[in-house]
C-alpha cells in the first residue's frame, strides 16, 4: 500500500511539473481559428508570449500571464499585452463557469488601422485610444453587456463618397460602446455635438460588421449636403464580414 502511494504521489508529482512547464507552444493548438494565428510562441502556457494574425495580418506580439491563485476560486484570469510599433493594449482575460469577460485599454495606430481601412477608400491619421472597454459573454457566447469608449484626437482623412476622394482635417471624435439585442455597436459622435456621425453594429454570432454614416456626418467631414437624399435617415451603409 505504501509503494501504492508513493507511486500515485510521484506521477501526481510529475503531472503538476509538466503542466508547470508546459511550452507555450500549446497555445497556438489550443487557440486555433480560422481568422486568429498564433506563430513563434514562446515561454510556458503560464507564462508567454507570441506573434498574433488576424485574418493573415500581423497585428503584433501577444504576451501572456496566468494568474495561478485565481484558479482556486473557479476563474481562470489571464493578463494579457499586445504590442507592435504604434500598437500597446494591455487587457485582463477572465472565464468562469458563467461566461468569458475581457476588458482592454491602450492606444491603435493609424498603420494598423489603415491595414483594414484601405479596402474601403480610407486612410486616416493618429491613433486610437481604448477607454476601459469591457465585453462579457455568457457560457452560450451570447452578448450580455458592452461599455467603454474609443476616442480619436481628430487630424487628417482621407476617403471616397460616391466616387470622389476626399481629404479633409477632421475634429477629434468620441466612440460609445453599447450593447443591442443581438448585436455590439459603436456610436461616434463629435466631442462637441450631441449628433452621433457614425455607427458601427457588430453580430458577433455572424462575424458581420455594419457602418452607417449619419448626416451629420456631412458637416462634420465638410462635403456637399447634395449627398443626402431627401427624408433619409443615413446617407450610407456598409457591411463587412471579419470572421
Amino acid at each position: 500500500m505504501l509503494k501504492r502511494s508513493a507511486w500515485i504521489g510521484g506521477a501526481v508529482t510529475l503531472l503538476i511539473a509538466l503542466i508547470v512547464i508546459a511550452p507555450a507552444a500549446l497555445i497556438p493548438m489550443l487557440l486555433s481559428s480560422p481568422h486568429v494565428r498564433l506563430e513563434h510562441a514562446q515561454g510556458t502556457v503560464w507564462r508567454g508570449d507570441a506573434e498574433t494574425f488576424i485574418n493573415n495580418q500581423h497585428i503584433g506580439e501577444l504576451s501572456w500571464e496566468v494568474k495561478p491563485l485565481e484558479l482556486i476560486e473557479g476563474r481562470l484570469t489571464v493578463d494579457l499585452t499586445l504590442e507592435r510599433d504604434g500598437v500597446s493594449i494591455a487587457g485582463v482575460s477572465t472565464s468562469n463557469a458563467d461566461g468569458h469577460e475581457i476588458s482592454l485599454s491602450g492606444v491603435i495606430g493609424s498603420r494598423l488601422v489603415n491595414v483594414f481601412t484601405l479596402a474601403y477608400d480610407i486612410r486616416m491619421s493618429g491613433e486610437l485610444t481604448i477607454n476601459d472597454v469591457k465585453l462579457r459573454v455568457d457560457d452560450q457566447k451570447k452578448v450580455e453587456s458592452a461599455e467603454g469608449t474609443v476616442s480619436w484626437d481628430g487630424g487628417p482623412v482621407r476617403f471616397k463618397l460616391a466616387n470622389v476622394v476626399h481629404e479633409v482635417t477632421l475634429d477629434p471624435v468620441l466612440g460609445t460602446l453599447s450593447q443591442g439585442s443581438s448585436f455590439v455597436e459603436l456610436t461616434v459622435q463629435r466631442l462637441r455635438a450631441q449628433k452621433p456621425v457614425l455607427a458601427f453594429r457588430i453580430d458577433p454570432e455572424t462575424g458581420w460588421v455594419h457602418l452607417r454614416a449619419f448626416p451629420a456626418f456631412l458637416e462634420f467631414a465638410n462635403v456637399p449636403p447634395n449627398y443626402l437624399m431627401q427624408d433619409s435617415d443615413f446617407i450610407f451603409e456598409v457591411s463587412q464580414k471579419l470572421f
